[in-house]
Formats: structure tokens, C-alpha cells, sequence
């Protein structure tokens, strides 16, 4: 955490506030934020609805049937994917 302030603090030393065009620069809090939404994702449920109608794990589903899978596990855990 003292890296993240001390990267602020650096960036607005004589301005006082950070401004939008700031935050770019902002890599080291950049990264925690990245890491924390990764940790704990906003939406782990992510609905879906079907085109036609499929076969899956054991249930038929006519269109327009509402699904919502968990991506939070295989999504933001996978290391192949980041």
C-alpha cells in the first residue's frame, strides 16, 4: 500500500488533486485494482439467454430461457487468461 501512496503523491506533489489525465499514470494502483477485482469480481453471475433450443447438463432449454452461469472461478482465477 505504501508503493500506491507514495505514487500518488509523487504524480500530485505541487498540484493538489488528481485530474483525470493522472490516472494513466497511476501503474502501481492500476495493478491493485486489477488484482482486487480479480479477487473479487463486481458480477460473478453473468445471464444469458438462449438462441434456440440446446441441450445441457441434463436439461432442455427452449429460446429466449434465461441461464446464469458463474464465471467467477475459471474467468478471473485462470492464469492463462490474464
Amino acid at each position: 500500500m505504501k508503493k500506491a501512496q507514495e505514487e500518488v503523491r509523487n504524480l500530485v506533489r505541487n498540484k493538489g488533486k488528481v485530474s483525470e489525465s493522472d490516472i494513466k499514470q497511476l501503474q502501481y494502483l492500476k495493478m491493485i485494482v486489477k488484482e482486487t477485482l480479480q479477487l473479487h469480481p463486481p458480477a460473478p453471475l453473468i445471464p444469458r439467454e438462449t438462441m434456440s433450443p440446446i441441450k445441457g447438463l441434463g436439461y432442455d432449454m427452449e429460446p429466449k430461457t434465461i441461464i446464469l452461469r458463474d464465471f467467477s472461478f475459471k474467468l478471473y482465477m485462470s492464469k492463462t487468461l490474464n
